[in-house]
């Protein structure tokens, strides 16, 4: 019999949102009974087992691992080989953060009844240790698999909850360890029992004597883009935080190390990228269930104005099968099954992308509503708003998960178009212009970003 104990230290550069279920229109994050937030080691095992499953491994290979899947006839008779233990998070400096979102009607440009909710954020920056224990008598098949298993976690991962939101990717930093028990052997199983016992007191693990794992990321046919976005000169740009005041400030938040920065959430380039995207569609002759004429239709239908239409995958209170009818609608439309609907989840992650505040060149604005009948200002209606000036510089980072040819080119299409202007960001209150400085493509797909703008230069 063999034990092995693998530690990796992750990183979570834009946050992480670990949930444990809703209370109204506010997310909960999972906390262990002291109170402190954690990463449920599920969710590490689910993420775990998807990325394993793509690393040139069989069915059998996954299931003699993780355990049969849930809902199998032998899922009890089948447990996973790998415990993974609760991750306890690092907040560092600072402390969770409530940011507020709501749901755009693209056909409108306005909000959805009721769709305003609140996402609590762990800070940009925290840090956590994720542990995994595995004991069989197959040394060769364990070898292999913790291996397979460090590559994986080298790699970039997505955790927690509302990771549409742009958070949740993770970065190992630092070596992975690895220790290695002959059970057999007296010396080398009481070195486990003290290794396990040190971990159940502290939750952490001591490197001294820990062989290093040499790791390489995960093979996949992901996509990355890093691109930096500064405003151009003369321009500005406004992402409000929602506070409830006279003035709309700019969104903050502090990272780990206690700095306070400027943020520009990846939800809101999310958001304008998949209404470009879902235009380039339609012009290369696909059927797309976000269009005016679905959304007129299901509205004269008596559809609800609610997610499934900020989706386009539009059902009714005639509709039977109402799960499957979206699934099978997500399958035949190429955005949504790049963005993620209601029926399934994406496989694009565009990530919040952080400015200093010391480095953010601010500028206040005054306002007032002007009545339009007298023509003078209407009383109790003025109002002021923060905006951020050339040159502030966002670093974004995009990843496709199991990226088609299609999605690479309208990505760039995309960024051409926010380059140029024609897509703008933010409220209205200011410009909303990007432009790109720099950009880096990694990946299968990559060629589509020599984007015919001269002014955009590779690293």
């Amino acid at each position: 019999m063999y034990a092995y104990c693998l530690q990796a230290k992750i990183k979570f550069p834009a946050g992480l949102t670990p949930g444990d279920g809703t209370d109204g229109h506010s997310a909960i994050l999972a906390r262990d009974g002291c109170g402190r937030p954690v990463l449920r080691g599920t969710a590490v095992a689910g993420v775990l087992r998807s990325t394993y499953a793509n690393c040139d491994v069989t069915e059998e290979q996954v299931r003699w691992l993780f355990g049969a899947d849930l809902g199998d006839d032998d899922s009890m008779l089948t447990p996973s080989r790998l415990q993974v233990a609760d991750c306890l998070i690092d907040l560092g400096k600072s402390s969770q953060v409530m940011r507020t979102h709501n749901q755009i009607n693209r056909h409108t440009g306005t909000a959805l009844d009721g769709s305003l909710f609140d996402i609590p954020r762990l800070p940009p920056g925290s840090t956590t240790d994720i542990i995994l224990w595995l004991r069989d008598d197959d040394e060769d098949q364990l070898d292999r698999a913790m291996q397979k298993i460090a590559n994986c976690l080298a790699g970039d991962l997505v955790f927690g909850g509302k990771s549409a939101r742009g958070a949740g990717r993770a970065q190992c930093i630092g070596d992975i360890h690895l220790w290695k028990f002959d059970l057999r052997d007296v010396d080398e199983h009481a070195a486990y029992l003290d290794l396990h016992r040190s971990w159940r007191a502290n939750s952490k693990l001591e490197t001294n004597g820990a062989a290093t794992v040499v790791t390489e990321s995960a093979s996949d046919n992901s996509f990355h883009l890093d691109i930096t976005f500064q405003i151009p000169r003369g321009q500005d740009i406004l992402i409000a935080s929602g506070e409830k005041t006279d003035k709309m400030l700019i969104l903050t938040t502090s990272h780990a190390d206690g700095v306070e920065h400027v943020v520009l959430p990846g939800s809101s380039l999310r958001g304008v990228m998949r209404a470009w995207m879902n235009r380039l569609a339609v012009k290369e002759g696909k059927q797309v269930s976000d269009s005016a004429k679905n959304y007129t239709a299901a509205i004269e239908a008596g559809a609800t104005l609610n997610g499934d239409l900020v989706n386009g995958l539009y059902t009714t209170f005639k509709d039977k099968g109402r799960a499957q009818a979206l699934k099978t609608r997500h399958d035949a439309d190429p955005v949504a099954g790049l963005f993620g609907s209601l029926a399934a989840r994406g496989r694009i992650h565009i990530e919040d992308a952080y400015l200093p505040l010391k480095n953010a060149h601010k500028q206040n604005r005054a306002h007032v509503a002007i009545d339009r009948i007298t023509g003078g200002a209407a009383e109790g209606m003025l109002f002021q708003n923060e905006v951020i000036t050339y040159p502030a510089q966002f670093p974004v980072h995009i990843k496709i998960v199991a990226a088609q040819d299609s999605e690479i080119r309208w990505l760039a299409q995309t960024i051409t178009a926010i380059h140029l202007g024609l897509i703008r960001i933010g409220s209205s209150k200011a410009a909303g212009r990007l432009e790109v400085k720099t950009f880096k493509a990694m990946g299968a797909g990559a060629e589509h970003f020599t984007l015919p703008i001269q002014q955009i230069k590779g690293d």
